[in-house]
């Protein structure tokens, strides 16, 4: 793997997640919804724009494995091989049916289960958030680093929208020292992160192509990631399970090991 393949997997990353974002834009006033079999939402702008980024990817990489949230790795003979899509074509379904203004397309390219390259593409701002492993995160074209801001009332900690209860738990501690935000995206929670507008992101139950663009972004900010017991999260999973949580939580190196504390405080042992 050399920079010249890192900076090619960048640019066809941006690439198809600015044309997501026109598919998904034309189709916000007349998008139909439909129930996933977990209650979720998922819409034909979803599966239309993932179509158009899997296609688009089984073309130039034919020996590459695609994850996308719609339809798994059963869109196309699974490779087994080192490198693997991830993709979440429309992260943040239920704001854009409901017309919320947060939304985005995440992908990365995980080489043997780590994300190498990330994209996230938030389509309601324009912004688009990227990283390649050793290159350092950007918005924009321009450098991006994590907040050094202490734990403390004006400190910002992104949640997912989850009813699990441990996360209701450890909400009702976080909130004794931070304030919570969510904007229904995990994938720009987690950029925002990686700009310091957030401090934090958290979340008790996700799925690889949910963090995998977002994690990337994260570590070349200078961030880290981990599960809520402090280890990595490395090597993702290729293949999604339903019933799987997993949880993370991505802050500033200073106060990443404090807040962990605090959300851990109280929670079961495994």
């Amino acid at each position: 793997m050399t920079d010249d393949d890192l900076t090619e997997w960048l640019n066809i990353a941006g690439k198809l997640a600015d044309e997501a974002g026109r598919i998904i834009l034309e189709r916000w006033d007349t998008a139909t919804t439909q129930r996933k079999a977990d209650g979720s939402e998922v819409t034909d702008a979803d599966w239309a724009a993932e179509e158009h980024i899997r296609d688009a990817l089984n073309r130039a990489y034919p020996d590459h494995d695609v994850l996308a949230e719609e339809a798994g790795l059963g869109s196309a003979p699974a490779h087994g091989g080192r490198f693997c899509w991830a993709v979440d074509p429309l992260d943040g379904t239920q704001s854009y049916t409901r017309r919320f203004p947060c939304f985005a397309t995440s992908i990365a390219l995980l080489d043997s289960g780590t994300p190498v390259v990330g994209v996230v593409r938030e389509h309601v701002s324009g912004r688009t958030y990227t990283a390649a492993a050793g290159h350092g995160a950007h918005m924009d074209g321009a450098p991006i680093r994590v907040a050094q801001n202490p734990l403390n009332y004006d400190f910002f900690v992104g949640i997912s929208s989850s009813k699990h209860p441990d996360s209701r738990a450890a909400l009702q501690r976080v909130l004794q020292r931070a304030s919570l935000r969510s904007l229904g995206s995990t994938a720009v929670h987690l950029a925002l992160v990686a700009t310091g507008a957030m401090d934090a992101a958290l979340s008790h139950r996700c799925y690889t192509w949910d963090i995998a663009a977002g994690y990337v972004i994260i570590r070349e900010a200078g961030g880290v990631c981990t599960d809520l017991h402090g280890r990595d999260l490395l090597p993702l999973p290729p293949q999604p399970d339903p019933t799987a949580k997993t949880p993370f939580l991505a802050a500033g190196p200073h106060v990443h090991a404090e807040l962990l504390d605090l959300i851990r405080r109280g929670a079961p042992a495994d």
